[in-house]
Protein backbone atom coordinates (compact mmCIF):
# COMPACT_ATOMS: atom_id res chain seq x y z
CA UNK A 1 0.00 0.00 0.00
CA UNK A 2 1.20 3.42 -0.77
CA UNK A 3 0.48 6.59 -0.33
CA UNK A 4 -0.29 10.04 -2.82
CA UNK A 5 -1.21 13.25 -1.45
CA UNK A 6 -2.75 11.85 1.87
CA UNK A 7 -5.19 8.93 -0.44
CA UNK A 8 -3.89 5.61 0.16
CA UNK A 9 -3.87 3.49 -2.69
CA UNK A 10 -4.18 -0.63 -2.36
CA UNK A 11 -3.03 -3.22 -3.95
CA UNK A 12 -5.70 -6.10 -4.68
CA UNK A 13 -3.09 -8.58 -2.06
CA UNK A 14 -4.01 -6.41 0.67
CA UNK A 15 -7.64 -6.66 0.13
CA UNK A 16 -7.74 -10.24 -0.68
CA UNK A 17 -5.33 -10.51 2.89
CA UNK A 18 -7.93 -8.56 5.00
CA UNK A 19 -10.49 -11.71 4.37
CA UNK A 20 -13.07 -8.92 5.64
CA UNK A 21 -15.99 -7.75 3.31
CA UNK A 22 -15.78 -3.69 3.27
CA UNK A 23 -15.78 -0.36 1.01
CA UNK A 24 -13.29 2.15 -0.23
CA UNK A 25 -13.90 5.03 -2.06
CA UNK A 26 -11.14 8.35 -2.88
CA UNK A 27 -13.43 10.81 -1.52
CA UNK A 28 -15.20 10.67 2.07
CA UNK A 29 -17.41 13.06 1.47
CA UNK A 30 -19.84 10.56 -0.87
CA UNK A 31 -21.12 7.68 -0.47
CA UNK A 32 -18.39 4.91 -0.73
CA UNK A 33 -20.89 2.43 -2.20
CA UNK A 34 -24.32 2.37 -4.03
CA UNK A 35 -27.82 4.21 -3.77
CA UNK A 36 -31.26 2.10 -3.58
CA UNK A 37 -32.56 4.97 -4.95
CA UNK A 38 -35.40 4.24 -7.35
CA UNK A 39 -33.84 3.50 -10.69
CA UNK A 40 -35.72 4.46 -13.76
CA UNK A 41 -38.57 3.05 -14.83
CA UNK A 42 -38.29 1.45 -18.27
CA UNK A 43 -40.90 -0.39 -20.52
CA UNK A 44 -40.59 -3.41 -20.71
CA UNK A 45 -41.42 -6.27 -23.34
CA UNK A 46 -45.48 -5.94 -21.67
CA UNK A 47 -45.82 -2.98 -23.10
CA UNK A 48 -46.03 -1.24 -19.60
CA UNK A 49 -43.57 -0.11 -17.18
CA UNK A 50 -41.53 -2.78 -15.83
CA UNK A 51 -41.87 -3.57 -12.17
CA UNK A 52 -39.39 -0.78 -10.59
CA UNK A 53 -38.16 -1.43 -7.16
CA UNK A 54 -40.12 -1.15 -4.30
CA UNK A 55 -39.12 1.57 -1.55
CA UNK A 56 -40.67 -0.10 1.07
CA UNK A 57 -39.21 -3.57 0.42
CA UNK A 58 -38.27 -5.18 3.70
CA UNK A 59 -34.39 -6.54 4.00
CA UNK A 60 -33.77 -8.57 7.25
CA UNK A 61 -31.59 -7.09 9.32
CA UNK A 62 -28.34 -7.28 7.89
CA UNK A 63 -24.49 -5.69 9.24
CA UNK A 64 -23.72 -2.65 6.84
CA UNK A 65 -20.21 -3.02 4.71
CA UNK A 66 -17.84 -1.23 6.62
CA UNK A 67 -15.88 1.64 5.06
CA UNK A 68 -12.18 2.73 4.57
CA UNK A 69 -11.72 5.65 7.42
CA UNK A 70 -9.23 7.34 4.82
CA UNK A 71 -9.50 8.04 1.10
CA UNK A 72 -8.62 5.01 -1.01
CA UNK A 73 -8.15 4.08 -4.56
CA UNK A 74 -7.10 1.42 -6.56
CA UNK A 75 -5.24 0.99 -9.72
CA UNK A 76 -5.25 -1.76 -12.69
CA UNK A 77 -6.34 -2.81 -15.80
CA UNK A 78 -10.28 -4.14 -16.31
CA UNK A 79 -10.23 -7.04 -18.73
CA UNK A 80 -12.52 -10.06 -20.54
CA UNK A 81 -12.38 -13.08 -18.80
CA UNK A 82 -9.59 -15.61 -19.37
CA UNK A 83 -10.42 -17.94 -22.78
CA UNK A 84 -10.99 -20.86 -20.89
CA UNK A 85 -11.49 -23.86 -22.90
CA UNK A 86 -12.34 -26.53 -19.81
CA UNK A 87 -16.01 -26.99 -20.46
CA UNK A 88 -16.61 -27.20 -16.17
CA UNK A 89 -15.47 -23.65 -16.00
CA UNK A 90 -18.49 -21.24 -15.65
CA UNK A 91 -16.88 -18.34 -15.06
CA UNK A 92 -17.56 -15.29 -17.11
CA UNK A 93 -16.63 -12.45 -14.96
CA UNK A 94 -15.08 -9.45 -16.05
CA UNK A 95 -10.95 -9.66 -14.19
CA UNK A 96 -9.61 -6.52 -12.71
CA UNK A 97 -5.94 -6.97 -12.32
CA UNK A 98 -2.73 -4.79 -10.87
CA UNK A 99 1.04 -6.47 -10.49
CA UNK A 100 -0.26 -8.28 -7.25
CA UNK A 101 -3.25 -10.08 -8.19
CA UNK A 102 -6.52 -10.50 -10.72
CA UNK A 103 -10.24 -10.84 -9.32
CA UNK A 104 -13.33 -11.27 -10.39
CA UNK A 105 -14.87 -8.04 -10.62
CA UNK A 106 -18.59 -6.25 -11.58
CA UNK A 107 -18.83 -2.66 -13.22
CA UNK A 108 -21.62 -0.31 -13.01
CA UNK A 109 -21.82 2.77 -16.13
CA UNK A 110 -19.89 0.29 -18.12
CA UNK A 111 -18.08 1.48 -21.59
CA UNK A 112 -16.62 -0.73 -23.86
CA UNK A 113 -14.10 1.69 -24.07
CA UNK A 114 -12.35 0.74 -20.83
CA UNK A 115 -11.32 -2.74 -21.70
CA UNK A 116 -7.72 -3.36 -21.31
CA UNK A 117 -7.24 0.08 -20.23
CA UNK A 118 -5.44 1.60 -17.14
CA UNK A 119 -7.89 2.89 -14.99
CA UNK A 120 -8.44 4.16 -11.41
CA UNK A 121 -11.31 3.14 -9.13
CA UNK A 122 -12.76 6.08 -7.28
CA UNK A 123 -15.24 4.24 -4.99
CA UNK A 124 -15.61 0.43 -4.34
CA UNK A 125 -16.78 -2.77 -2.49
CA UNK A 126 -14.88 -5.59 -1.94
CA UNK A 127 -16.28 -8.99 -0.74
CA UNK A 128 -14.07 -11.84 0.10
CA UNK A 129 -14.50 -15.85 -1.54
CA UNK A 130 -12.58 -17.98 0.16
CA UNK A 131 -9.70 -17.89 1.76
CA UNK A 132 -7.27 -16.47 -0.90
CA UNK A 133 -9.74 -14.71 -3.52
CA UNK A 134 -12.09 -11.94 -3.28
CA UNK A 135 -14.62 -9.96 -5.92
CA UNK A 136 -14.47 -6.26 -6.63
CA UNK A 137 -17.81 -4.87 -7.44
CA UNK A 138 -16.56 -1.21 -8.91
CA UNK A 139 -18.90 2.07 -8.25
CA UNK A 140 -16.99 4.69 -9.73
CA UNK A 141 -14.07 5.06 -11.82
CA UNK A 142 -12.28 6.69 -14.34
CA UNK A 143 -9.52 6.86 -16.97
CA UNK A 144 -5.71 6.42 -15.37
CA UNK A 145 -4.36 8.76 -18.46
CA UNK A 146 -6.14 10.56 -21.35
CA UNK A 147 -5.24 8.34 -24.53
CA UNK A 148 -7.10 7.88 -28.39
CA UNK A 149 -10.22 5.57 -27.92
CA UNK A 150 -10.92 3.45 -30.79
CA UNK A 151 -14.86 2.64 -31.30
CA UNK A 152 -13.73 -1.16 -32.83
CA UNK A 153 -13.07 -4.62 -30.89
CA UNK A 154 -11.77 -7.80 -32.15
CA UNK A 155 -14.35 -10.80 -31.14
CA UNK A 156 -11.27 -13.13 -31.22
CA UNK A 157 -8.41 -11.37 -29.05
CA UNK A 158 -10.72 -8.60 -27.21
CA UNK A 159 -8.57 -5.70 -27.99
CA UNK A 160 -8.84 -2.72 -29.76
CA UNK A 161 -8.10 -3.04 -33.26
CA UNK A 162 -7.70 -1.31 -36.27
CA UNK A 163 -11.39 -0.30 -37.66
CA UNK A 164 -9.56 -0.74 -41.65
CA UNK A 165 -9.41 -4.32 -41.25
CA UNK A 166 -13.39 -4.48 -41.12
CA UNK A 167 -13.10 -3.31 -44.88
CA UNK A 168 -12.84 -7.26 -45.52
CA UNK A 169 -16.08 -8.66 -43.92
CA UNK A 170 -18.09 -10.57 -45.64
CA UNK A 171 -21.44 -9.96 -43.70
CA UNK A 172 -22.14 -6.88 -41.68
CA UNK A 173 -25.20 -7.03 -38.87
CA UNK A 174 -26.38 -4.28 -37.04
CA UNK A 175 -29.38 -4.35 -34.71
CA UNK A 176 -30.76 -5.03 -31.36
CA UNK A 177 -29.40 -7.23 -28.76
CA UNK A 178 -32.94 -9.14 -27.61
CA UNK A 179 -31.23 -12.29 -25.56
CA UNK A 180 -28.31 -14.27 -24.73
CA UNK A 181 -27.62 -17.57 -23.90
CA UNK A 182 -25.50 -19.35 -21.55
CA UNK A 183 -21.74 -20.09 -22.37
CA UNK A 184 -21.75 -24.35 -22.99
CA UNK A 185 -20.03 -26.78 -25.23
CA UNK A 186 -21.99 -28.28 -28.16
CA UNK A 187 -20.44 -31.02 -30.33
CA UNK A 188 -19.69 -30.30 -33.70
CA UNK A 189 -18.00 -31.25 -37.14
CA UNK A 190 -14.88 -30.82 -37.68
CA UNK A 191 -14.30 -28.08 -40.22
CA UNK A 192 -12.43 -28.59 -43.96
CA UNK A 193 -9.71 -26.63 -43.13
CA UNK A 194 -7.63 -29.84 -42.61
CA UNK A 195 -8.64 -30.71 -39.03
CA UNK A 196 -10.25 -33.98 -38.43
CA UNK A 197 -13.81 -34.96 -39.59
CA UNK A 198 -14.98 -36.21 -36.86
CA UNK A 199 -16.92 -34.54 -33.98
CA UNK A 200 -15.18 -32.35 -31.88
CA UNK A 201 -16.61 -29.94 -28.80
CA UNK A 202 -16.58 -26.12 -29.24
CA UNK A 203 -17.54 -23.80 -26.76
CA UNK A 204 -19.63 -20.84 -27.15
CA UNK A 205 -22.46 -18.59 -26.79
CA UNK A 206 -25.61 -17.68 -28.82
CA UNK A 207 -26.66 -14.24 -29.31
CA UNK A 208 -30.20 -13.26 -30.69
CA UNK A 209 -30.99 -9.58 -32.62
CA UNK A 210 -33.33 -7.93 -34.11
CA UNK A 211 -31.94 -6.25 -37.49
CA UNK A 212 -33.47 -4.41 -40.33
CA UNK A 213 -34.31 -5.57 -43.42
CA UNK A 214 -34.36 -2.53 -46.15
CA UNK A 215 -32.16 -2.10 -49.01
CA UNK A 216 -29.48 -0.67 -47.29
CA UNK A 217 -29.20 -2.92 -44.47
CA UNK A 218 -29.04 -5.96 -46.90
CA UNK A 219 -26.09 -5.08 -48.42
CA UNK A 220 -23.40 -7.39 -46.99
CA UNK A 221 -20.22 -4.34 -47.48
CA UNK A 222 -19.16 -3.72 -44.33
CA UNK A 223 -18.32 -0.44 -45.32
CA UNK A 224 -21.96 0.32 -45.06
CA UNK A 225 -22.40 1.78 -41.20
CA UNK A 226 -25.40 3.49 -39.39
CA UNK A 227 -23.39 5.58 -37.82
CA UNK A 228 -25.72 8.69 -37.00
CA UNK A 229 -29.44 9.09 -35.79
CA UNK A 230 -30.25 10.13 -38.87
CA UNK A 231 -29.70 7.11 -41.12
CA UNK A 232 -31.16 5.08 -38.19
CA UNK A 233 -34.62 7.10 -38.34
CA UNK A 234 -34.67 7.19 -42.06
CA UNK A 235 -37.04 4.21 -42.61
CA UNK A 236 -35.51 1.57 -40.32
CA UNK A 237 -37.75 -1.25 -39.16
CA UNK A 238 -35.71 -3.45 -36.81
CA UNK A 239 -38.38 -6.43 -36.62
CA UNK A 240 -36.07 -9.53 -37.96
CA UNK A 241 -34.82 -11.85 -35.46
CA UNK A 242 -31.03 -13.45 -36.42
CA UNK A 243 -29.00 -15.64 -34.14
CA UNK A 244 -24.93 -14.67 -33.95
CA UNK A 245 -22.99 -17.68 -32.26
CA UNK A 246 -19.99 -16.30 -30.35
CA UNK A 247 -17.27 -19.88 -30.29
CA UNK A 248 -14.39 -20.24 -29.90
CA UNK A 249 -12.08 -17.43 -28.36
CA UNK A 250 -14.95 -15.29 -29.04
CA UNK A 251 -17.02 -16.32 -26.07
CA UNK A 252 -15.02 -13.85 -23.44
CA UNK A 253 -17.16 -11.41 -25.02
CA UNK A 254 -20.38 -13.13 -22.69
CA UNK A 255 -20.52 -10.51 -19.83
CA UNK A 256 -20.78 -7.56 -22.49
CA UNK A 257 -23.31 -9.19 -24.81
CA UNK A 258 -25.17 -9.86 -21.83
CA UNK A 259 -25.04 -5.65 -20.46
CA UNK A 260 -25.92 -4.86 -24.06
CA UNK A 261 -29.23 -6.85 -23.97
CA UNK A 262 -31.99 -3.73 -25.58
CA UNK A 263 -29.22 -1.99 -26.48
CA UNK A 264 -27.86 -1.25 -30.44
CA UNK A 265 -24.57 -3.06 -31.77
CA UNK A 266 -22.71 -3.84 -35.20
CA UNK A 267 -20.57 -6.59 -36.35
CA UNK A 268 -18.77 -7.22 -39.12
CA UNK A 269 -16.39 -9.80 -40.49
CA UNK A 270 -19.31 -12.90 -40.00
CA UNK A 271 -19.41 -16.06 -41.97
CA UNK A 272 -22.99 -17.58 -42.27
CA UNK A 273 -23.34 -21.24 -41.34
CA UNK A 274 -26.19 -23.68 -42.07
CA UNK A 275 -26.38 -25.38 -38.10
CA UNK A 276 -27.88 -28.61 -37.72
CA UNK A 277 -30.16 -28.62 -34.12
CA UNK A 278 -30.90 -32.48 -33.54
CA UNK A 279 -31.33 -34.62 -36.29
CA UNK A 280 -34.00 -33.07 -38.78
CA UNK A 281 -34.06 -28.70 -37.98
CA UNK A 282 -31.30 -26.54 -40.04
CA UNK A 283 -30.81 -23.12 -38.77
CA UNK A 284 -28.86 -20.08 -40.53
CA UNK A 285 -26.43 -18.65 -38.20
CA UNK A 286 -23.92 -15.77 -38.05
CA UNK A 287 -20.89 -17.17 -36.46
CA UNK A 288 -17.60 -15.15 -35.34
CA UNK A 289 -14.28 -16.03 -37.11
CA UNK A 290 -10.96 -14.58 -36.49
CA UNK A 291 -11.11 -11.15 -38.17
CA UNK A 292 -14.72 -10.44 -37.08
CA UNK A 293 -15.07 -7.13 -35.58
CA UNK A 294 -17.94 -4.87 -33.08
CA UNK A 295 -18.69 -1.84 -33.73
CA UNK A 296 -19.56 0.54 -31.35
CA UNK A 297 -22.50 3.06 -32.72
CA UNK A 298 -23.33 6.03 -31.83
CA UNK A 299 -26.95 5.19 -32.78
CA UNK A 300 -29.77 6.28 -30.41
CA UNK A 301 -31.65 3.23 -28.79
CA UNK A 302 -35.06 5.31 -29.18
CA UNK A 303 -35.48 4.64 -32.45
CA UNK A 304 -35.53 0.57 -32.15
CA UNK A 305 -39.18 -0.25 -32.85
CA UNK A 306 -40.24 -3.52 -30.88
CA UNK A 307 -43.36 -5.07 -30.76
CA UNK A 308 -44.54 -5.73 -27.34
CA UNK A 309 -47.36 -7.55 -25.79
CA UNK A 310 -49.47 -7.69 -23.14
CA UNK A 311 -48.23 -8.73 -20.04
CA UNK A 312 -50.55 -11.47 -18.00
CA UNK A 313 -49.14 -13.34 -15.53
CA UNK A 314 -49.62 -16.80 -18.29
CA UNK A 315 -45.82 -17.34 -19.08
CA UNK A 316 -45.04 -14.06 -21.27
CA UNK A 317 -41.70 -13.32 -21.33
CA UNK A 318 -40.44 -9.48 -20.30
CA UNK A 319 -38.60 -7.07 -17.93
CA UNK A 320 -38.43 -6.75 -14.34
CA UNK A 321 -36.58 -4.43 -12.00
CA UNK A 322 -36.34 -4.83 -8.12
CA UNK A 323 -34.22 -5.04 -5.26
CA UNK A 324 -32.67 -8.35 -3.52
CA UNK A 325 -34.63 -8.79 -0.49
CA UNK A 326 -34.15 -12.54 0.37
CA UNK A 327 -31.92 -15.65 -1.30
CA UNK A 328 -33.76 -18.88 -0.43
CA UNK A 329 -32.45 -22.40 -1.69
CA UNK A 330 -28.97 -21.94 -2.01
CA UNK A 331 -29.89 -19.67 -4.83
CA UNK A 332 -32.43 -21.22 -6.35
CA UNK A 333 -35.16 -18.91 -5.13
CA UNK A 334 -34.28 -15.34 -5.24
CA UNK A 335 -36.99 -12.84 -3.87
CA UNK A 336 -37.49 -9.29 -5.51
CA UNK A 337 -39.34 -6.47 -3.50
CA UNK A 338 -40.94 -9.00 -1.18
CA UNK A 339 -43.40 -9.90 -3.73
CA UNK A 340 -41.76 -11.48 -6.88
CA UNK A 341 -39.52 -14.74 -6.93
CA UNK A 342 -37.51 -15.45 -9.11
CA UNK A 343 -36.33 -18.85 -10.12
CA UNK A 344 -33.07 -19.90 -11.29
CA UNK A 345 -33.77 -23.74 -11.45
CA UNK A 346 -32.57 -23.89 -15.14
CA UNK A 347 -28.96 -25.31 -14.65
CA UNK A 348 -26.59 -23.83 -17.34
CA UNK A 349 -27.84 -19.77 -16.70
CA UNK A 350 -25.11 -17.33 -15.27
CA UNK A 351 -25.67 -15.19 -12.78
CA UNK A 352 -23.37 -12.26 -11.49
CA UNK A 353 -21.43 -12.65 -8.24
CA UNK A 354 -22.99 -9.44 -7.35
CA UNK A 355 -26.61 -10.25 -7.10
CA UNK A 356 -26.82 -10.02 -3.30
CA UNK A 357 -29.19 -9.03 -0.69
CA UNK A 358 -29.88 -5.55 -0.95
CA UNK A 359 -28.58 -4.80 -4.58
CA UNK A 360 -30.78 -3.40 -7.75
CA UNK A 361 -31.14 -5.90 -10.69
CA UNK A 362 -32.52 -5.79 -13.81
CA UNK A 363 -34.00 -8.82 -15.22
CA UNK A 364 -34.21 -9.17 -19.09
CA UNK A 365 -35.90 -12.05 -20.93
CA UNK A 366 -37.77 -13.73 -17.44
CA UNK A 367 -41.65 -15.53 -17.74
CA UNK A 368 -43.97 -13.51 -15.87
CA UNK A 369 -46.23 -16.02 -14.00
CA UNK A 370 -49.14 -15.57 -11.81
CA UNK A 371 -49.49 -18.74 -9.60
CA UNK A 372 -52.78 -17.18 -8.18
CA UNK A 373 -52.25 -19.33 -4.80
CA UNK A 374 -55.67 -18.92 -2.03
CA UNK A 375 -52.85 -18.97 0.38
CA UNK A 376 -50.28 -16.15 -0.86
CA UNK A 377 -50.31 -13.36 -3.34
CA UNK A 378 -47.03 -12.99 -4.69
CA UNK A 379 -45.31 -12.89 -9.09
CA UNK A 380 -43.40 -16.03 -10.22
CA UNK A 381 -40.14 -15.07 -12.36
CA UNK A 382 -38.74 -18.18 -14.17
CA UNK A 383 -36.29 -17.93 -16.05
CA UNK A 384 -34.53 -20.06 -19.12
CA UNK A 385 -31.57 -20.00 -21.26
CA UNK A 386 -32.51 -16.33 -22.41
CA UNK A 387 -32.68 -14.50 -19.14
CA UNK A 388 -29.77 -11.85 -18.27
CA UNK A 389 -29.76 -10.41 -15.05
CA UNK A 390 -27.44 -7.83 -14.53
CA UNK A 391 -27.16 -5.61 -11.44
CA UNK A 392 -27.64 -1.89 -11.54
CA UNK A 393 -26.59 -0.90 -7.98
CA UNK A 394 -24.61 -2.56 -5.84
CA UNK A 395 -25.84 -3.80 -2.44
CA UNK A 396 -24.84 -1.96 1.01
CA UNK A 397 -25.22 -4.46 3.03
CA UNK A 398 -22.20 -7.48 4.16
CA UNK A 399 -23.94 -10.07 2.50
CA UNK A 400 -21.79 -12.68 0.58
CA UNK A 401 -20.89 -13.07 -3.23
CA UNK A 402 -23.69 -15.39 -5.19
CA UNK A 403 -22.42 -18.62 -5.79
CA UNK A 404 -24.93 -21.00 -7.82
CA UNK A 405 -25.03 -24.75 -6.92
CA UNK A 406 -23.51 -26.73 -9.25
CA UNK A 407 -24.79 -30.28 -8.48
CA UNK A 408 -26.69 -32.33 -10.95
CA UNK A 409 -29.27 -35.25 -9.84
CA UNK A 410 -31.90 -36.93 -11.24
CA UNK A 411 -33.71 -34.23 -9.32
CA UNK A 412 -32.44 -31.59 -10.70
CA UNK A 413 -33.28 -32.66 -14.22
CA UNK A 414 -37.13 -33.09 -12.97
CA UNK A 415 -37.32 -29.97 -11.46
CA UNK A 416 -36.21 -28.58 -15.23
CA UNK A 417 -38.86 -30.56 -16.84
CA UNK A 418 -42.19 -28.96 -14.88
CA UNK A 419 -43.96 -25.80 -15.82
CA UNK A 420 -42.59 -22.63 -13.24
CA UNK A 421 -45.51 -23.60 -10.64
CA UNK A 422 -44.55 -26.90 -10.32
CA UNK A 423 -40.86 -25.80 -9.88
CA UNK A 424 -42.08 -23.65 -6.69
CA UNK A 425 -43.43 -26.53 -5.19
CA UNK A 426 -41.01 -28.53 -5.56
CA UNK A 427 -38.58 -26.22 -4.33
CA UNK A 428 -41.43 -25.64 -1.21
CA UNK A 429 -41.32 -29.28 -0.45
CA UNK A 430 -37.82 -29.97 -0.40
CA UNK A 431 -37.52 -27.25 1.95
CA UNK A 432 -40.34 -28.54 4.10
CA UNK A 433 -38.39 -32.36 3.49
CA UNK A 434 -34.64 -30.87 4.92
CA UNK A 435 -36.42 -29.42 8.22
CA UNK A 436 -38.92 -32.32 8.63
CA UNK A 437 -36.15 -35.28 8.27
CA UNK A 438 -33.07 -33.18 9.72
CA UNK A 439 -30.98 -35.66 11.58
CA UNK A 440 -33.34 -38.46 10.72
CA UNK A 441 -32.42 -38.97 6.78
CA UNK A 442 -29.45 -37.48 5.09
CA UNK A 443 -29.25 -35.15 2.42
CA UNK A 444 -28.59 -37.42 -0.28
CA UNK A 445 -31.53 -39.84 0.59
CA UNK A 446 -33.80 -36.38 0.46
CA UNK A 447 -32.50 -35.13 -2.68
CA UNK A 448 -31.22 -38.29 -4.18
CA UNK A 449 -28.29 -38.64 -6.84
CA UNK A 450 -26.92 -38.92 -10.26
CA UNK A 451 -28.35 -42.23 -10.52
CA UNK A 452 -31.28 -42.48 -7.53
CA UNK A 453 -34.65 -40.42 -7.06
CA UNK A 454 -34.60 -39.48 -3.27
CA UNK A 455 -37.42 -39.27 -1.28
CA UNK A 456 -38.18 -35.25 -2.19
CA UNK A 457 -38.95 -36.64 -5.95
CA UNK A 458 -40.52 -39.81 -5.38
CA UNK A 459 -43.29 -37.56 -3.08
CA UNK A 460 -43.44 -34.84 -5.68
CA UNK A 461 -43.96 -37.60 -8.52
CA UNK A 462 -46.63 -39.03 -6.85
CA UNK A 463 -48.49 -35.20 -6.51
CA UNK A 464 -47.60 -34.08 -9.64
CA UNK A 465 -49.14 -36.48 -12.01
CA UNK A 466 -50.97 -34.48 -14.58
CA UNK A 467 -47.77 -31.67 -14.60
CA UNK A 468 -46.94 -30.86 -18.05
CA UNK A 469 -43.23 -29.96 -19.31
CA UNK A 470 -42.61 -26.34 -20.49
CA UNK A 471 -40.40 -26.48 -23.38
CA UNK A 472 -38.51 -23.22 -22.79
CA UNK A 473 -36.46 -25.04 -19.88
CA UNK A 474 -34.47 -27.22 -22.63
CA UNK A 475 -30.46 -26.74 -21.96
CA UNK A 476 -28.11 -25.60 -24.98
CA UNK A 477 -26.04 -28.23 -23.77
CA UNK A 478 -28.99 -30.50 -25.38
CA UNK A 479 -28.74 -29.01 -28.57
CA UNK A 480 -26.18 -31.28 -30.76
CA UNK A 481 -24.85 -28.66 -33.79
CA UNK A 482 -23.22 -29.72 -36.67
CA UNK A 483 -21.69 -27.06 -38.76
CA UNK A 484 -22.09 -28.27 -42.54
Amino acid sequence: MSSVMGVKIFKLSELIGRSTPFAGAFSLFSSPSSSLSRPTRNSGAGGEPDKGPRRDAAIPDQKVLKSLSAPALLTGTLTLPANNDDPSSNCVCFQFSDDSATVCCDILAFDLKVIGKKIKILAWNFIPRGSNSGFLEIIRWDFLESSSFSDTFSLFSGSITNSADSERARHFIAGTVEAVSPVSSVSCAGSSTGESSGMKSLRGFLAEMLICECKLCRLTCSTVRLRNSNELSSGHSFNKPIIVYFCGPALIWHPVMTILVGRFVSLSGLKKKMVTIGKEICQMMYVTVEKSLMHISNSPDQFIRVQKSKMRGNGECGSYTGIVTAIYMQGLIVELDGQAMLLLTDRDIILPHSLRVGAVVSLKNVHFVNPRFSWSKFLILGSCIKTSVCVKSFSLLETGCYIKPQHQSLLRKFIDSLTFIARLWVLLVIASFKRKFSGILSIKEILGSKNKKGLAQLYATSHLPNMGHFGNSASMTDVHAAVK
